[in-house]
């Protein structure tokens, strides 16, 4: 396959795929996502291949270069780790102390592209360039990186990352793993937008080596091909190339001012690389962590930590408000958890229809716009630091959930949505809590000393954070009572029951209990798991020899019922490592110890296992402690 070839192949790409919106179908957006990435494979098999220098043999000649350029880092090395470079302190510092100092003139910025003849004839007429400052960061770092020793800026890229754990650089394996998140689509959409620039790109550079080579006679003018004059050509610039120029500027991106100015002569930011400072990690903590900001009086970057800071410290900075998912998409990790700015996105349509009408405009009223007009698709964060009831009733998904079940507008207004409002919402998150069901309650023994390490506890902590936020929607949104919980076995014999809404009498209690037990028993295993008694709803499973029922009001869920009763078959199969009848008649106090910190009031106070088993075996530790011989304790006391 020659460059021709590639031409066409990149050509028909652009117009069949690029050109087009991308699918809104989870399904075939994977099926194009292959598509491109066989593509761009084709084309890559034919080119230089991408390499990189070991980056560890050059941090001691961009120290060097730092320190003839006038970065001040007294006290502040750079120090190897598993992972990459980071600063680490050979002295203590007081809080508020600038520990580093970057000047304006090493910045590798969009300011540079002025400077740069060759740069300046690419970018004048490119409308993408001129749009996107990140694209066009991207390609400057290209542009340079390309011109290899005879770039001012050698020393400094020498020493980035060699590979990056970006999405864009996962295996069709690691983006399936991605899965349920929302970053699954997410993901492919960020390759797709690179791929995408990718092949404008490569378009560019061909068709000015073509234009160049018809008049390579004559005095071909900088404007008329300017990818010709400059170190880009069809066989150097390759998909992996272009993508690890992408990652070097969404993990180290930094804004600041601008030598130009506005139109109206305003002060205006660019997107900058800063050599040196770029080398320190993020830490959630806003007010004690490091941060960044440019003196007018020096024309330098600063450096400033917030706290004293002892030798031996690593330095860390605050990236900035930033969820989980963007942390992983941009930056290539996910911090510790707990992350205080993390949110989920969730995403709700609206059905394509005329009936759709008024409920569309009547969003429009509350400020609620899709994010799709085409499909109707709108998208909500669940901020997991809301804690009340009255924050969701008050919030923009609330209004969408009433607007989504009205039948006419005349509804909207009905105080008795409410709670179908709110079923809705809990059946939503009901559903994509389910993907999660199998994910690890504690992120094991994965640590964080190679690239796939890193990404592996990085889709734990993101999927573990989302989890816990769609479990928290859940229980706000979650309002149903529970009337009773009732364990029995096939012999009829009662194991355990609770009573949340009491019947009038013991008899009653009784009474119910027998037709509930006549009707449970002579169903054959086909039937539902549901059934009516006395105007409630009542879901059962059987499990082994026992069967688990509980009653509702018939306008709840009866799904979640049933989810509520596996759950608690969890619970107990956990504490008691298998579970079986015995276990739950002899150990009959600590079956009801365990329902009680799951169940309260009948309504679920706690969904996690392991917080449910962690609570309990705290009551098991107090009980021995209390239930010791008084003289071991009079003993153990005056050893």
């Amino acid at each position: 396959m020659d460059t021709s070839t590639i031409g066409v192949k990149l050509t028909s790409l652009w117009k069949d795929i690029m050109s087009v919106p991308p699918p809104s179908n989870a399904s075939e957006l994977w099926k194009e996502h292959i598509f491109i990435r066989n593509e761009l494979a084709s084309v890559s098999a034919i080119q230089n291949a991408w390499k990189r220098p070991d980056r560890s043999n050059y941090v001691t000649p961009f120290v060097k270069w730092a320190d003839e350029a006038g970065v001040r880092h007294e006290g502040v090395k750079i120090k190897q780790t598993a992972t990459g470079l980071s600063l680490n302190l050979s002295k203590s510092f007081t809080k508020e102390t600038l520990i580093v100092d970057v000047p304006r003139k090493i910045v590798l910025s969009l300011d540079y592209v002025q400077q740069c003849p060759t740069l300046s004839a690419i970018f004048e007429n490119d409308e993408m360039l001129k749009a996107m400052d990140n694209v066009a960061l991207v390609m400057v770092v290209a542009h340079e990186v390309l011109k290899d020793e005879s770039s001012q800026w050698a020393p400094y890229l020498n020493i980035l990352p060699n590979n990056f754990t970006t999405p864009i650089f996962y295996s069709l394996e690691q983006l399936q793993a991605l899965k349920p998140s929302p970053i699954f689509e997410e993901a492919l959409h960020m390759h797709r937008s690179v791929a995408r620039q990718f092949v404008y790109f490569y378009l560019r550079i061909l068709g000015d080596s073509k234009h160049t080579s018809k008049t390579k006679k004559k005095n071909v003018a900088k404007k008329a091909a300017p990818f010709a004059q400059s170190p880009f050509t069809t066989l150097n610039f390759t998909f992996d190339f272009y993508r690890w120029c992408v990652s070097v500027v969404s993990t180290r991106i930094n804004m600041v001012p601008s030598i130009s100015r506005s139109k109206n002569g305003e002060a205006m930011l660019v997107p900058a690389l800063i050599p040196f400072i770029d080398l320190a990690n993020h830490d959630h903590s806003a007010n004690e962590s490091g941060s960044i900001y440019y003196d007018t009086v020096t024309d330098a970057i600063h450096l400033q930590i917030h706290r004293d800071l002892e030798p031996n410290t690593e330095v860390l900075i605050y990236y900035g408000v930033r969820t989980n998912l963007k942390f992983l998409l941009h930056n290539g990790f996910v911090p510790p958890l707990p992350n205080p700015d993390d949110a989920y996105d969730i995403k709700l349509g609206l059905p394509r229809s005329t009936d759709s009408n008024f409920k569309i405009h009547h969003l429009k009223k509350f400020g609620i716009h899709p994010v799709s007009p085409i499909n109707n698709i709108y998208s909500f964060a669940l901020n997991p630091r809301i804690t009340t009831e009255n924050f969701l009733l008050d919030s923009a998904l609330w209004q969408f959930a009433r607007v989504f079940i009205a039948k006419s507008e005349e509804d909207i207004g009905d105080p008795s949505l409410d709670g179908r409002a709110k079923r809705f919402l809990a059946d939503r998150f009901r559903l994509l809590l389910a993907g999660y069901s199998r994910l690890a309650e504690k992120e094991g023994n994965i640590s964080e000393d190679n690239e796939q390490s890193v990404m592996q506890l990085s889709v734990w902590r993101l999927k573990k954070s989302e989890k816990d936020i769609l479990q928290h929607y859940f229980n706000m949104a979650y309002d149903t009572v529970m009337h009773y919980f009732i364990l029995f076995n096939k012999e009829r014999k009662v194991r355990l029951q609770r009573w949340f809404e009491h019947p009038a009498t013991d008899e009653d209690k009784k009474s119910l209990m027998d037709r509930l037990m006549d009707e449970i028993l002579s169903r054959n295993s086909g039937s539902c798991n549901f059934l009516e008694i006395d105007g409630l709803t009542v879901a059962y499973r059987r499990y082994a020899t026992l069967y688990f029922c509980c009653g509702f009001d018939e306008s709840d869920n009866e799904l979640m019922h049933l989810d509520i009763i596996h759950k608690f078959v969890e619970i107990l199969d956990s504490y008691f490592s298998g579970v079986c009848e015995l276990d739950v008649v002899f150990n009959c106090e600590k079956v009801y110890f365990l329902l009680d910190e799951y169940l309260l009031a009948g309504e679920v106070q706690e969904s996690s296992v392991s917080e449910v088993i962690k609570a309990v075996r705290a009551q098991d530790k107090k009980q021995e402690e209390e239930n010791k011989n008084p003289m071991l304790q009079y003993i153990e006391r005056n050893i």
